[in-house]
């Protein structure tokens, strides 16, 4: 899925996180609004998208690491494809 797919197929109705959250809050942000893939924001812009495929990546990425201990921002730039809020 990519940001332009997300947009498209929630037709204006899409939920966001910021870099600066961690990836429990993007997980229980999922949770309360039934959707698997968050819009990451950098002020007013879109910047990246947080999955929940990225979830799984970030315990591969930080395994001694808890959800609440790393940021949206550490997990999607810790590995090749996805760019940095």
């Amino acid at each position: 899925m990519t940001v332009k797919n997300l947009l498209e197929s929630h037709a204006g109705e899409y939920h966001t996180i910021t870099g600066d959250q961690t990836v429990a809050q993007g997980l229980s942000r999922m949770s309360a609004y039934g959707t698997s893939a968050l819009l990451v924001m950098k002020k007013d812009l879109p910047v990246g998208m947080f999955t929940e495929r990225d979830f799984v990546r970030c315990h591969i990425l930080f395994p001694d690491k808890k959800a609440d201990a790393v940021t949206i921002a550490e997990d999607i730039s810790g590995y090749p494809g996805m760019a940095a809020p």
